[in-house]
């Protein structure tokens, strides 16, 4: 595999649930993400390339939906009401942000990457 390009893995091995994909694809020759600068003005640790792949994600979403989301029960926990509590975790708002884990494509904590949590594991291709 050349320099500049990973497979795509729905579980790379962090500390990451299984309904996530992961998406580390775009490192350089020291095997470093593009995704991640130390310099962010909006405080996530994102390149102004990761913030294009985050708009293309998101700018996409109904047919990526249709990959990672492909059963009628994939959209079912889709919803923003669902628990007896009237409160949900779901990924129902087409956005991206920081440890709110409503938004479709979030940020964790720590920064320099991002996770696609509309992803469901029927989407699993082991």
């Amino acid at each position: 595999m050349e320099a500049g390009a990973e497979r795509l893995s729905v579980y790379d091995g962090a500390r990451t649930g299984r309904n996530r994909l992961g998406a580390r694809v775009v490192r350089d020759s020291d095997g470093r993400s593009l995704f991640t600068a130390e310099k962010d003005a909006r405080g996530n640790r994102i390149s102004a390339l990761g913030y294009k792949f985050i708009a293309g994600v998101l700018r996409h979403l109904p047919a990526i939906c249709a990959v990672v989301a492909p059963t009628v029960n994939s959209y079912k926990r889709l919803i923003i009401r669902g628990s007896t509590s009237g409160f949900t975790w779901a990924p129902v708002f087409v956005c991206y942000g920081g440890n709110n884990r409503t938004n479709t494509v979030r940020v964790p904590l720590a920064g320099g990457r991002v996770e696609l949590r509309v992803a469901d594991s029927a989407s699993r291709g082991r």
